[in-house]
């Protein structure tokens, strides 16, 4: 297997292509004594999701949060967030590689089997990410739909209407509500304009 141009055929590659793979990283500066860090060349850093994370991003990054929070508390792990000029902030973790016996940590193998498992399917917890999706396409047709009443001089039960317009296009046009970018589904002020004239709320001009 590989992802993200890394070997996956063994727990062994994988830490050895991981630990200080830090010290690769171009115009980068950590500063590991914050987190009791004595060993940095033992530790990899491991990064999740950023700003312009996708919905999938997020939903795996919350998986991984579950994950890795009992090493976080033996202190084999710590949460990083970091600043970047491209992408703005950036978060995951840092994890230790090898313990004092040479040997990889529970930590880093539990890295090594998410990676495993995204390299399989790329959503960690389906039913995660089935409630951000959905909770995006509200948020943004939500928010067309108030656009659209502000411009229209509406004074309507914008719930209601939410309800009444994804309705009518599950009905007629199903394939409309579909996940942009994986950003979530959205209706444009065309289609809930389109959908408010067959609703019958405003008459077509």
């Amino acid at each position: 297997m590989n992802i993200h141009g890394l070997n996956l055929s063994s727990l062994a590659t994988y830490t050895a292509a991981m630990v200080a793979n830090w010290r690769m990283f171009g115009s980068f500066y950590w500063n590991w004594s914050e987190q009791g860090i004595d060993d940095p060349d033992l530790w990899s850093i491991i990064y999740t999701h950023n700003r312009d994370s996708t919905l999938i991003d997020e939903s795996n990054a919350s998986a991984i949060d579950k994950a890795m929070a009992s090493f976080v508390i033996d202190g084999s792990a710590y949460t990083e967030d970091h600043n970047h000029w491209a992408v703005g902030w950036i978060k995951g973790y840092s994890v230790r590689v090898y313990g004092n016996d040479g040997q990889p940590t529970p930590a880093i193998a539990a890295m090594y089997a998410i990676a495993c498992q995204l390299e399989q399917y790329p959503i960690l917890d389906e039913t995660d990410y089935s409630e951000r999706e959905s909770e995006a396409t509200y948020e943004n047709i939500s928010n067309e739909i108030a656009y659209y009443c502000r411009k229209h001089d509406l004074n309507l039960d914008e719930s209601l209407l939410y309800d009444a317009i994804v309705n009518w296009y599950d009905h007629n046009e199903p394939n409309a509500i579909e996940s942009v970018d994986d950003q979530g589904g959205y209706l444009s002020s065309v289609q809930i304009h389109k959908a408010m004239i067959a609703l019958g709320y405003v008459v077509e001009s």
